[in-house]
């Protein structure tokens, strides 16, 4: 069963770009931990300065905090395991007051991190981490100062456990799907002020693979 939101109409090529992603990390990985954001500009400084620029700034400052979370888990005598950042972000616009914000889907090694290291407020040695770490990287993207790192506004918007195994066939894969679909779709989005609307990681596909289910 497809679900409503890739009903809507959607870039063709972003759709594309996306499930070919999806299909190179679940090759690259038995286990894969996505997550969906939504990152918001500052309410009082929408257009000045956040080009696409900030996604950039954004995705060097997480890929570096987990890697510094890594090389300390090994000086600690910890088994680690490869994690990159893989990531596809489309930007758009508020249809009720114009504002500028992000939706992103990130996937990383489900070795390393779990679904506890998304959760906030709860008890419990890694929860919290990797959503703290997301944070911080919007704050540092938006080169926010002082007490304005507290007011970074950002939402998680779904964690989804992915397994080669399952492949497509699982409830958490079709979450995955409308989240992706989000992204693809053309409503909301500005196509004459130069910006690019989306991005997305760079790879080499290894195999061709729909992952949409079928009709």
């Amino acid at each position: 069963m497809i679900p409503k939101e890739c009903n809507s109409e959607k870039n063709a090529y972003h759709m594309q770009r996306l499930e070919a992603l999806t299909a190179f990390v679940m090759n690259e990985h038995a286990r894969v931990l996505a997550f969906g954001l939504d990152l918001s500009l500052p309410q009082h400084n929408q257009h000045k300065g956040y080009e696409s620029a900030v996604i950039t700034r954004f995705i060097a400052s997480l890929k570096a905090q987990i890697t510094a979370y890594l090389k300390r888990r090994s000086r600690e005598g910890k088994r680690i395991y490869p994690c990159p950042v893989y990531y596809a972000w489309a930007r758009e616009f508020g249809e009720l007051n114009g504002n500028k914000h992000y939706h992103l889907v990130l996937l990383v090694n489900r070795e390393v991190f779990s679904c506890m290291m998304l959760k906030l407020g709860v008890k419990g040695s890694g929860r919290g981490l990797l959503l703290t770490m997301a944070a911080k990287a919007w704050s540092h993207a938006l080169k926010l100062k002082g007490k304005a790192k507290e007011k970074v506004s950002y939402h998680l918007a779904g964690v989804f456990e992915l397994n080669r195994k399952e492949g497509t066939h699982s409830s958490d894969y079709e979450g995955y799907l409308k989240r992706i679909c989000y992204l693809a779709k053309k409503r909301s989005k500005e196509n004459d002020d130069g910006e690019r609307n989306f991005g997305c990681s760079q790879f080499k596909a290894k195999a061709k693979s729909n992952l949409l289910p079928e009709k």
